[in-house]
């Protein structure tokens, strides 16, 4: 289950930051 969740948690990491790098080109 730990396993489980560092996936999901990784994996939402990714996308928050793919998200944060189109705020910040949208931005500019």
């Amino acid at each position: 289950m730990d396993d489980l969740k560092v996936t999901v948690g990784n994996n939402h990491g990714i996308t928050d930051g793919k998200l944060r790098l189109l705020e910040n080109i949208l931005r500019e």
